[in-house]
């Protein structure tokens, strides 16, 4: 948000009040923190190789139709939307500490790890896409549009082509006239119908497994 303020209105002034703020949250994710739910510390952190790893339910895919223990899409594990999003954020960081002569130490190094282990491991050569989930969730080959997120808010984090590839799999398997699928029809987990007046244990179960989400 940060970010798209600076582009618009160019004012420093105001980014600099929240460069402590900006310095507390990236450190507490390389550092690890986390939150507790169901009586268990849930914890989030850098991985060594630079990638964030994060619990189940800890995405905007959360629904669960099952009760406290069975997420429909857990997401364990390294999330593509969200390492594209710490990317982004060092990248941000590396911004202000030019415009504003500040000094971070290993941000560079950091920016690095984090971009080539992204590509090692999150790009799949043989379908030209992006994984949604490595090193967690089983179903982490699934097609879901949080690799459009990852591709539009990752800056430098992919090459053109492999943007351009996501863009065409996306139109191929997602696009609707309202919206995204949260998953490919060609995928055996694909809902292709949300009730709306259905039991919330019914519905859930369609939430994040086909329904089109307008934004």
């Amino acid at each position: 948000a940060l970010n798209k303020y600076i582009t618009y209105t160019n004012d420093w002034t105001l980014v600099k009040e929240f460069l402590p703020t900006i310095r507390r949250i990236l450190r507490a994710y390389i550092e690890g923190t986390g939150y507790y739910r169901y009586g268990k510390f849930q914890r989030i952190f850098v991985d060594k190789d630079g990638l964030v790893v994060s619990p189940p339910q800890a995405t905007w895919m959360d629904a669960d139709a099952y009760g406290r223990i069975k997420p429909v899409t857990p997401r364990n594990g390294k999330a593509v939307e969200i390492n594209a999003l710490f990317y982004a954020s060092l990248s941000f960081l590396k911004r202000l500490e030019a415009e504003l002569e500040i000094e971070v130490r290993g941000l560079e190094e950091m920016l690095e790890r984090t971009k080539s282990a992204f590509n090692d491991k999150f790009w799949d050569p043989e379908r030209k896409v992006l994984y949604d989930v490595i090193e967690g969730d089983p179903h982490g080959n699934a097609i879901r549009p949080n690799m459009v997120i990852a591709a539009v808010v990752g800056g430098d984090l992919l090459s053109i082509d492999r943007k351009i590839a996501v863009f065409e799999r996306t139109k191929a398997e997602l696009l609707t006239p309202g919206g995204l699928r949260t998953l490919a029809p060609s995928d055996p987990k694909y809902v292709g119908s949300y009730d709306t007046y259905a039991p919330v244990e019914v519905k859930d179960l369609a939430y994040h497994q086909g329904t089109a989400w307008p934004w």
